[in-house]
This record gives C-alpha cells, sequence and structure tokens, in this order.
C-alpha cells in the first residue's frame, strides 16, 4: 500500500454520506469575504467611491421581485423571502443576515418545495434585467448571500454571465471555500471581478444579464440559496482583495493549531490576494502580526497586474516563545503602494495554542462531521489527519471529537496510530473501544492507546478516528467532528476495504494526540546520549552511547511493526562512552528504532536502511 492520495472523496456532515467527487474550477471563479468573526462586516454600500459609481443595485425591497426573472425547469421555487429557510430540514435561525436583510431578498427555498420522499433534484434560475455595460472595461459584481447544499460535494452553486439572453453563458462557482455538503456556509460578501468578460464581450456589453442558477442535475434536493444586496460597481483604481491566509509548520507543511510547548518550531506565513482595481498595484505585500511579542513579519513587495491573484509568503519565520501555555493572535494585512479604494476587504486573521500536552491540526471550532464514504452506508470508516513530530516524544492518549448527532448513542469507536516508512504507513498503535453514551457524546473524548508510542523527530504520523459500521442500520454510522478547511493530503482515512484514500476540499477531523514528554525524559536520566552513524545507511551503523553509572545495557532494533528484528546484551558496562556495531547490510529498507535499555532507564533513536 503505497503513500498516494487515491480516489478524490467529498466530506459530509450531519446525517449524509460523503460522495466520490473531483471538482473541477472554471478559469473565473468567485472569491469571498465571510462577514464572521474572523473578517470585518462589509455593506455593500460602502464599494461606493463617488456617486455614479454604482452602475447597477438591488436591494428587494416592498416585497418585489422588481424585474427579475425565474427561469428553468424549477425557477418558480426563486421568490422574495424575509423570514428564512423552513423546509423540513432546515430552520428560519438560518435566515440570511445580509445589510437589508429585513426589507427582502431571493431565496432558492429547495428544502420547504419537497412535501415528503422521495426527495427531488430540483434546477432552477432567476435572472437579472438587462444591464447596459457599454464602454465599461473594470467593474465588480457584488452580492451577500448564504446557502445550504445536500449531499453532493460536486454540486455548486453558479453565478452565471451572459450578452445574449442566457443562450451562452459563462459560468462562476459562488461556493465558498470549505463550505461541502449538508454545511451551512453563513453570510458572506462575494465579488466577482468582471475584467475579462467584459473584454471577451465589448461588443455585445449593452445586452449584459446575470444570474443565480441551483442546478440540482448532479444530486441536490434539499436545503437553500439566499442572495441579497446586489451590486455591479466600476472598479476601484486600485482595490486589493484578501483571499485566503495560512500558517504551516516543519518539512510537511501542516498548520498546527494545539502545539505543545516542547513540538514548537519555525511557522511560516502565506496569504492569497487578488486585484480587483482597474490599474496595476505596486508594493504589494503580505504583513503579518502576531501578539504576545510574537512579531511582525512580511513578504517581499511586488506588483499585481488588474485581475490577477498571487500568493504571498513571508520573508521569515516566527518561532514561538518556549513558555507557559498561551495563544498567539494573528493579524493578516495585505498592502500596496497606491491608496486602496476599498480597504475593508483587505485583513484576515487567525489563532493557535500554545498548550501543556494537547497536539492537534483542528482549530477546536466545530463546523460538521464525517461517518462515511460515499457507496458506502454502513462500513468501517477510519479517518484522521497526517502529522509531524517535531521532537522526541511519547504518545499517550489520542484525543477525538464526536459529533452531537443522536444515533451515535449505544455504538462505539476507537482511534490508531500510524507511521510512515517511506513507502506505506504502517500500524503502531490503537484505542480499546470506547462506548459512546449521552454523557460523552457531542464531547471531546481522551482515549488511552493500549501501550505508550515513542516517536522522533521527523516522523510522519497518520492519527484517525475509527468505527467498524453500521449494518443494522448503515446511514447512522458513528459521526467525528470536523474543523476549519486544510489543504488536500492532511485528512486520510482507510476505507470499508482498509484502502488508503484523501478527501478533496477536507475539514480537519478533530483528533488529537496527548504527549507525555516528561515520562520519556525520566526514563533517560542514566543514559547521556545515543548516536547511530552513517544515517541513512547502506551497510552495517555504529551505534555510540553514554551511560550516566555502571548498569547492564542491552540494545534492540525494531521495525516500524514494533517486530524485534536484532537483540545485542553487551552485559555490564561501566559508566561513559561506548560503541557498538550492528550488523545492519542485510536489513530490508525501511525505519528502524534501536532501543538502549539500562537497569532503570531507556533511549531510543531511529535509522534509516536504504
Amino acid at each position: 500500500m503505497k503513500k498516494i492520495y487515491l480516489v478524490a472523496l467529498g466530506m459530509a456532515a450531519f446525517g449524509a454520506n460523503a460522495q466520490i467527487t473531483t471538482r473541477t474550477m472554471n478559469q473565473m471563479e468567485a472569491e469571498e469575504v465571510p462577514t464572521s468573526s474572523d473578517y470585518n462586516p462589509i455593506s455593500y454600500h460602502s464599494f461606493s467611491k463617488a456617486a455614479g459609481d454604482i452602475i447597477y443595485s438591488e436591494t428587494f425591497p416592498a416585497g418585489s421581485l422588481a424585474s427579475w426573472t425565474p427561469m428553468g425547469t424549477d425557477g418558480a421555487i426563486w421568490t422574495l423571502d424575509t423570514d428564512g429557510p423552513n423546509g423540513t430540514f432546515s430552520t428560519p435561525a438560518q435566515v440570511i443576515t445580509s445589510t437589508t436583510a429585513a426589507n427582502g431578498f431571493l431565496m432558492f427555498d429547495a428544502d420547504q418545495a419537497n412535501p415528503a420522499t422521495p426527495y427531488t433534484n430540483w434546477s432552477g434560475a432567476i435572472a437579472s434585467p438587462v444591464i447596459d455595460m457599454s464602454g465599461i472595461s473594470n467593474a465588480v459584481l457584488a452580492f451577500q448571500h448564504s446557502y445550504r447544499t445536500c449531499c453532493e460535494n460536486a454540486f455548486n452553486p453558479l453565478v452565471e454571465l451572459s450578452v445574449d439572453g442566457f443562450t451562452t453563458v459563462t459560468t462562476i462557482p459562488a461556493n465558498f471555500y470549505g463550505s461541502g455538503a449538508n454545511v451551512a456556509s453563513g453570510t458572506r460578501l462575494v465579488k466577482i471581478n468582471l475584467d475579462s468578460f467584459l473584454a471577451a464581450n465589448a461588443a455585445n456589453l449593452s445586452n449584459f444579464q446575470f444570474r443565480f442558477n441551483w442546478e440540482g442535475a448532479g444530486g441536490t434536493s434539499h436545503y437553500f440559496w439566499q442572495v441579497d444586496d446586489i451590486a455591479i460597481i466600476e472598479s476601484h483604481l486600485n482595490d486589493l482583495h484578501a483571499l485566503s491566509r495560512i500558517m504551516v509548520s516543519g518539512a510537511l507543511e501542516i498548520p498546527y493549531y494545539n502545539v505543545p510547548l516542547w513540538q514548537q518550531t519555525d511557522i511560516t506565513f502565506s496569504g492569497e490576494v487578488r486585484s480587483d482595481g482597474a490599474n496595476a498595484s505596486n508594493g504589494v505585500a503580505l504583513n503579518v502580526a502576531v501578539n504576545n511579542g510574537g512579531g511582525n513579519y512580511a513578504s517581499t513587495p511586488g506588483t499585481l497586474a488588474p485581475g490577477s491573484t498571487d500568493s504571498l509568503v513571508t520573508a521569515t519565520t516566527f518561532l514561538p516563545a518556549a513558555t507557559a501555555a498561551l495563544t498567539y493572535n494573528v493579524d493578516y494585512s495585505f498592502v500596496m503602494t497606491e491608496t486602496d479604494g476599498f480597504p475593508t476587504d483587505n485583513t484576515l486573521s487567525d489563532a493557535f495554542d500554545i498548550t501543556a500536552n494537547e497536539y492537534s491540526v483542528h482549530n477546536d471550532v466545530v463546523v460538521s462531521s464525517i461517518g462515511a464514504l460515499g457507496g458506502q452506508a454502513g462500513q468501517a470508516l477510519k479517518i484522521g489527519n497526517v502529522m509531524e513530530i517535531m521532537q522526541d516524544d511519547r504518545i499517550s492518549d489520542v484525543y477525538v471529537r464526536l459529533s452531537t448527532t443522536a444515533t451515535n448513542v449505544g455504538q462505539d469507536f476507537f482511534a490508531e496510530v500510524y507511521r510512515f516508512d517511506g513507502t506505506d504507513y504502517i500500524f503502531v498503535e490503537a484505542t480499546d473501544f470506547i462506548p459512546i453514551t449521552a454523557g460523552n457524546n457531542g464531547t471531546r473524548v481522551k482515549v488511552p492507546l493500549l501501550s505508550n508510542v515513542d516517536v522522533f523527530a521527523g516522523d510522519d504520523l497518520l492519527v484517525v478516528a475509527c468505527h467498524n459500521g453500521n449494518s443494522t442500520s448503515p446511514n447512522n454510522n458513528v459521526r467525528f467532528a470536523t474543523a476549519q478547511p486544510v489543504q488536500q493530503n492532511i485528512v486520510l482515512g482507510f476505507d470499508g476495504s482498509n484502502s488508503l484514500f484523501s478527501l478533496t476540499n477536507p475539514r480537519a477531523v478533530m483528533v488529537g494526540l496527548h504527549l507525555d514528554r516528561f515520562a520519556s525524559v525520566k526514563e533517560t536520566e542514566s543514559i547521556n546520549g545515543l548516536n547511530i552513524y552513517p544515517n541513512p545507511t547502506q551497510d552495517n551503523v555504529t551505534i555510540n552511547y553514554s551511560l550516566g553509572n555502571a548498569s547492564d545495557v542491552t540494545i534492540e532494533v525494531m521495525d516500524v511493526t514494533g517486530k524485534v528484528v536484532s537483540t545485542l546484551n553487551e552485559g555490564v558496562q561501566a559508566n561513559g562512552g561506548h560503541q557498538v556495531s550492528l550488523e545492519s547490510a542485510s536489513f530490508e529498507s525501511g525505519v528502524y528504532y534501536v532501543t538502549i535499555v539500562t537497569n532503570d532507564s531507556k533511549m531510543t533513536k531511529k535509522f534509516v536502511k536504504k
């Protein structure tokens, strides 16, 4: 079983199975600025530079659809609404929180359109009036919206542009990064740069239209899409738009949100920015500020052409102070030499914790959950995150966060740890089966491993939450909580046939490690040092170690499965330095662990046989 990311699998939440999918994006793609605690709320009215700069706007006042036109087989589902979704699986509490929501907004309430099972995969659009865009070469389409879609990660709410009554269209997915099937998106502002479309259709811009298209043919039956506060704005001369931010550590470049004091390592900050201005922006840079004395970090300034996107990386890294546990807040700001005409969407924020023992990739905020893969209802699932060990340590427990799904109760789960040997993820250790009760359901459960696991700097681990399926009620597998979006190839697992898979557009699974460094340190008090060379090796290796006092010494060599492949009994040795030759030339290629065992202590180091 090679370390390859086989089938692209989407993630499901709250009662539906994940579906196999590959997501393809058009050349033009909508980006978003969430109006949440991470971002500054934005009113579309603030786009105006001066009178006349708003080319078109609509807030749907007085209960009127104005001159908007429903289109398609189920276009009549598009209505003007004021109280939010009211379907069987929706709640009015998920009403859009747009700037002018109180006076009305567009809504495709697919959930309410379903009177009962079997559910229908609806498809319908609603089109704007014809807008004369003649002579305009730089503009942005902006709107606030909120959506939730069912069952298929392949589904995207679509914005379509046309100059011929939608005989031909340019399609732009308007989904939010990380909002998969069954995940309520929250209300966010989208800005779509129209420059390339305007340039390609300059001869017929007097007939410009756009529409919102709920295309359910791919397999979405219910939930909703709400749209409000729509505007087409002539572009500012210079306007940066912050799209994303990330902080990564280690050789595997993984974001860690909970890091023990002794596992800290340098953090690199980066972010993606787009130019929505009519002119090129100069001196474009990412500035990052870290609180609690963390300091300031910046990328190398550059030029960004109109409509283009770039990823910026800070020139220096940040190493957290090795002190008491605390929270670091991180602010990302994109700046340029020129004055930004709309600076509100230039900043993003994040935070991470220095902990006593917990090591994890997730940010502690439950967003969704996963319990099965597409086509595998009722089958076993193991799913979790790849993690890198920065310093030698010991794992004593695994943390698993369960979803609040009521059908979890009465079932059980367990966790496992795997280690990458250069080719495969090899099983290392598991926990016992843990019954799910009303008391621990929906909580973070700390589960002890059956035996402690020593890990070493550079180890590539896969930490997974597991269940063995539910043949009695296949759609009610145990569901594990998931958090913020992460890069592809961080969330991996084993499906019902024990084949390795990777999720596309994944969210971090809420699993983590409890590292017990102090037990490891205590065990090595009488061993002052251990070194193995050459490492890596194609032949034999030499083992050097130093004893703090005289002791009986045994040297054990294990492979990644825990099998002892060699044992050297050295007898009683005096304090001081010692050297032993290990005949490893005949070993198969892979990772091995050398453990020095004395009367009252032990120390382990790994080496690689090529």
